[in-house]
């Protein structure tokens, strides 16, 4: 008896050790399946975030990149989507790793998981960063796309607006501190024999080409639109756009410069100015007696330039036109109008004259 009463009772099969219970499982894979459902939230308000503020400022379009951190909507979809992979892994693997085995079926579900969570981020990554969003990609090559961003070009023609609105988009969205106006005049550059002659030739060609656009009718016939008043010595622009930024063509200038030769009488065609787009001062006519310029900061309300150094592209109700890399020429080759200031001066002081009345 006293040998029974001392022996040891086994263990009741609820008190054998077992593995982690069914409950407790359920509990642990719950609470990673809310957590990856928290991630998803910061998704949202990630990609929320980013719509507003790309709402409310254009210019980031041009400005910024995927990883550009500064922009909480970008920060907050990154740790989003680091939250959804940790987990929805979690629950996955406390799902169908517990136990000690695992069979094929279980393995293909979780390879399956894995692929999914990669075609989540990467469908993410295109949502930001594609075309449709309009980020980088969007600036670089904006397209006719551009057209829908809720700015009136309608007094422009279809392919002159889109031009604009091209030019407009495919710059950067501010101005920087290094970026400055280049309108100071340069000292006259000597030139060699050869290209004194060469110049020659060139002005000739580009003054036998303006009897086509010498009138304002003959210019609009043309595509050119007029883009801004009347500059004393210098005279309205009238802009075709499909032709700035284009390379450098002496017959074919992207803008016309107007004025009244005499009070009251139509505007005639006083000089050429070229829109190119370069890093530097471009080449030009032959020898370095021409004189680039930029403007910096364009505002255009349909075309017409509102105002400049405006500094960045939410300033601006209409095109916004960056200008660090296009130069402008003004050639004066219109017979009768010879400069005396120079070939490729700002202004003319014979226009000044004559339109204020002071021939003599």
């Amino acid at each position: 008896m006293n040998r029974l009463a001392n022996a040891k009772v086994p263990p009741m099969p609820a008190e054998l050790p077992t593995h982690e219970t069914p409950t407790r499982t359920a509990d642990r894979a719950g609470f990673y399946v809310a957590v990856g459902l928290f991630g998803f939230l910061l998704i949202a308000i990630g990609l929320a975030t980013d719509f507003v503020l790309h709402a409310n400022d254009s210019s980031l379009a041009a400005d910024e990149g995927l990883f550009t951190l500064s922009n909480p909507g970008h920060l907050l979809l990154g740790i989003g989507l680091a939250v959804v992979a940790v987990g929805l892994g979690m629950a996955a693997s406390i799902m169908i790793g517990n136990g000690n085995g695992e069979s094929g079926v279980l393995r293909i579900a979780r390879v399956s998981l894995g692929i999914g969570v990669v075609i989540l981020i990467g469908s993410m990554v295109y949502i930001v960063a594609g075309p449709g969003f309009g980020h980088e990609h969007a600036a670089e090559t904006p397209g006719a796309a551009a057209l829908f961003d809720g700015v009136d070009r309608s007094r422009l023609p279809d392919e002159e607006a889109l031009a604009l609105a091209t030019l407009a988009w495919s710059r950067p969205g501010s101005l920087t501190e290094e970026m400055h106006h280049d309108h100071d005049e340069t000292d006259p550059k000597s030139l060699t024999a050869q290209e004194s002659e060469t110049l020659d030739a060139e002005i000739a060609t580009a003054t036998a080409a303006h009897t086509r656009f010498d009138t304002v009718a003959e210019a609009e016939a043309l595509g050119y639109v007029q883009g801004s008043g009347v500059s004393d010595g210098s005279g309205a622009h009238w802009i075709k756009w499909t032709l700035v930024d284009r390379p450098f063509d002496i017959e074919n200038p992207s803008m016309l410069l107007f004025d009244e030769l005499k009070r009251g009488e139509p505007m005639e065609l006083i000089a050429y100015s070229y829109w190119v787009a370069s890093e530097h001062a471009p080449d030009g006519f032959a020898g370095e007696t021409d004189q680039w310029h930029r403007h910096l900061g364009m505002c255009f309300d349909g075309g017409w330039l509102k105002d400049d150094n405006i500094p960045d592209r939410r300033s601006c109700t209409g095109d916004w036109v960056n200008g660090s890399d296009l130069w402008m020429l003004h050639a004066w080759v219109v017979p009768g109008l010879e400069n005396t200031y120079g070939q490729f001066h700002n202004v003319n002081p014979l226009l000044c004259e004559r339109a204020c009345g002071l021939e003599n």
